[in-house]
């Protein structure tokens, strides 16, 4: 039996050992293929993660450069710089008067009665008289006393002509009348009171810093009340720093003042006049030939340089020198060929170079036989190139 059995049991020994042996080649095999594939997913992944990061890398193995805006953040944040200095320029137009514009005429009143004078603290003066500091009794309102001399009634007649013009004259940058009292030798005129001083205070003082920017800002206010007072057909013929006051001594806002010798102007009556403040007067006005609004531009072009420079050009070393009486006919920067006087300090006087005699008298033809005429107008139009229509322009021919 045993001899039966073994051969039976050696077969199906043998049988399912050949199974397991088939079974299991065929297993490794699909496991084999399986294994396969995944291995080859994942090195085309990879070759794919390998491919993106050399195509993002340059040539070399370099690294990415940082964008600029990134460095640029990082370098403001390690160094951190000063802040650039910022210049803040004010155009605004200087305070009105804290009183409405209004019509005055002289009043024959003792001004004592409605007014209280300080007759110590004087704010200026000149040919007229002085001007005081004054208070309103019934609304204590600060104002500044012009009191002028007029005994005759020519010089009444004169001051009356100022009353009217002042009369005309509403603008920030004109100083504005109050009230105007007429006694027996004088006329008290009661107007606008600003603390800051004259502008040739600010031109004169060594210690002020008078930068270019200022005077932009000074000469700026200065032609937009004579624009206005040109409009209004009225020639101011005595335009210098003493008769330009600053608000105040913090900014650089300004009023002009003094319109004794201004002149109602109409172009169809050539006027003429022999006054004026010798260094400022135009060619016109020393020749006694027809004034107009160039007159007036003329001592703006002198205060301009006075500004610029601190010299006044047409200075004579005296008042031989500077008066066009002595030397009549002939234009103030021609006399004895002293033109500058250092205002600031400086030292002595300049001459004229040999020669700038006749280029100085050729000018003057130039600029007396072809006057500049004013259209007046509120504002300056804009040419087709975008730029500003001077508002001083040729009469056309």
């Amino acid at each position: 039996m045993s001899s039966e059995i073994s051969p039976s049991v050696h077969e199906s020994c043998e049988d399912p050992e050949v199974g397991v042996a088939s079974s299991k080649r065929r297993v490794t095999q699909e496991d084999l293929l399986k294994d396969d594939l995944k291995k080859s997913r994942v090195e085309e992944g990879e070759a794919e993660e390998e491919e993106g990061e050399s195509a993002a890398q340059p040539e070399g193995g370099e690294e990415e450069p940082v964008p600029e805006k990134k460095q640029e953040e990082e370098e403001e944040e390690e160094v951190s710089e000063p802040p650039a200095e910022e210049y803040v320029i004010d155009c605004s137009p200087p305070p009105l008067a804290p009183f409405e514009h209004r019509i005055v005429a002289a009043k024959p009143h003792t001004i004592s009665n409605f007014y209280t004078i300080n007759r110590e603290e004087i704010l200026g003066g000149g040919r007229f008289g002085q001007v005081h500091k004054c208070v309103e009794n019934s609304s204590g309102l600060t104002l500044a006393a012009k009191i002028i001399k007029a005994r005759s009634q020519k010089e009444k007649e004169v001051v009356r002509n100022e009353i009217q013009v002042m009369n005309q004259l509403d603008h920030a940058n004109l100083i504005q009348l109050y009230a105007a009292y007429e006694s027996r030798h004088d006329i008290i005129l009661v107007m606008e009171y600003v603390d800051g001083g004259e502008l040739f205070d600010r031109i004169i003082d060594e210690n002020y810093n008078l930068t270019e920017l200022d005077t932009v800002l000074f000469i700026r206010q200065i032609t937009e009340g004579l624009q206005y007072m040109h409009q209004m057909y009225i020639l101011h013929l005595d335009l210098k720093p003493e008769n330009i006051l600053c608000v105040s001594r913090s900014t650089n806002k300004i009023k002009i003042i003094d319109f004794g010798l201004a002149r109602r102007y109409k172009p169809r009556e050539k006027l003429r006049v022999n006054f004026g403040t010798p260094e400022f007067l135009a060619p016109e006005v020393i020749n006694y030939e027809f004034v107009s609004f160039p007159t007036d531009m003329w001592s703006l072009g002198v205060i301009t340089y006075m500004l610029l420079s601190g010299l006044s050009p047409f200075l004579g070393e005296d008042d031989t020198h500077t008066d066009p009486e002595q030397h009549p006919g002939l234009p103030v920067e021609l006399r004895g060929g002293r033109v500058r006087r250092h205002l600031r300090g400086g030292e002595g006087l300049h001459h004229q170079a040999p020669g700038q005699e006749q280029e100085l008298e050729d000018e003057r033809h130039r600029v007396t036989e072809t006057p500049l005429a004013v259209r007046p107008q509120a504002s300056l139009p804009a040419s087709p190139e975008g730029k500003q229509v001077p508002f001083y322009t040729r009469p056309p021919s």
